[in-house]
């Protein structure tokens, strides 16, 4: 039997649509329990050992989400009874009300798992919400599914099918191919538009729909190295640390070199447990000068906790002079953005 989990896992690139796992030591699902919605226990060793499974991760106030949700709905309908098993995991904190209400909405009927402290998010290294994993019956990751597209549903199926050994290879790449059309990649102009707006966005103090441009900058193709170290620093700022990790491992290998994003995931493996490995990259990073006010504050913060109090005067005033910077560059270029008509 198939199982469909949804959840945010960052096994493939971000950037990937679907992306079979090829490497020595396959990703697999772990063993979990989390509390499902109608407040029963769902652990994964009963309800998933042995089967095929799309498992995919979402999140509450997510319009990607929610029709992803959507497409697992009608998925769930067309495919033969008992041919997949689909379970939704909510990820991070979230009314229940709020929850159920959308359950009810779409006629949600598969079990729907809470992930509040996104730990499970954490531990499965998910990138992009939502994501949807396809895995085997032996827990093995075959197929990611970062994000979602209008050929999420002939792209799953697809990828099912071929599991099940109903269609070759050739035949699976053709069908998950054929549907991208022309919104399966941009040029890097299309997403450096994406992150201008999202500048615009964050100085209207709309952080919300910022984040969600830098979403669509970083997992579009070809995905915008500096978009996805923007979106990290937000994360951290919102102290999603784990999420800011995960991703920055992703920013990283594809602008090994980039300060802010060096920076930034020392500042990550600082807050999640890893302070002296963090410390050393942030402070590596700051010699390079980023304009990132965040980092330089971490620094003065640590260089204060270990009484070092004019180091962590001086980093504090640089961090406020970068933020002054910022400041004056985005009033200074509002007016030509605002008239270039972009």
């Amino acid at each position: 039997m198939l199982v469909l989990l949804y959840g945010w896992l960052p096994l493939a690139s971000p950037a990937v649509e679907s992306s079979s796992e090829a490497a020595d030591e396959p990703a697999r699902l772990l063993d979990f329990s989390l509390e499902s919605l109608d407040g029963q226990t769902f652990a994964s060793t009963r309800a998933l050992s042995g089967r095929l499974a799309l498992v995919a991760f979402w999140r509450t106030g997510q319009k990607h989400s929610l029709k992803l949700l959507e497409d697992l709905v009608k998925l769930r309908d067309e495919l033969p009874e008992g041919e997949v098993v689909i379970v939704g995991v909510v990820s991070g904190a979230a009314v229940q009300a709020d929850i159920k209400a959308i359950v009810d909405e779409l006629g949600v009927d598969f079990p729907v798992l809470l992930d509040p402290d996104r730990r499970l998010y954490g531990q499965l290294r998910v990138i992009v919400s939502p994501t949807t994993w396809l895995v085997d019956e032996e827990g093995v990751l075959r197929f990611s599914m970062p994000g979602r597209r209008r050929s999420f549903a002939t792209t799953a199926r697809a990828n099912i099918e071929f599991l099940r050994g109903r269609i070759s290879e050739a035949e699976r790449v053709k069908r998950t191919t054929q549907q991208h059309g022309v919104y399966k990649r941009l040029d890097s102009k299309g997403n450096k538009l994406h992150r201008r707006l999202a500048r615009r966005l964050l100085a209207s103090g709309k952080r919300k729909a910022a984040m969600e441009e830098l979403r669509l900058a970083w997992e579009t193709e070809p995905p915008l190295p500096e978009a996805g170290a923007d979106l990290a620093l937000l994360l951290l700022q919102d102290g999603r640390d784990a999420e800011a990790l995960a991703l920055l491992e992703q920013v990283l290998l594809r602008s090994p070199d980039d300060p802010r994003a060096l920076g930034a995931k020392g500042v990550a493996l600082i807050r999640t447990g890893h302070e002296q490995a963090g410390a050393d990259l942030l402070r590596a990073a700051l010699e390079r000068e980023p304009a990132e006010p965040l980092l330089y504050y971490e620094m003065g913060r640590l260089s204060e906790g270990a009484a070092a109090t004019d180091e962590a005067r001086g980093y504090y005033r640089r961090g406020l002079e970068a933020a002054l910077l910022g400041r004056q560059s985005a009033r200074e270029k509002r007016p030509l953005d605002d008239a270039s008509g972009d």
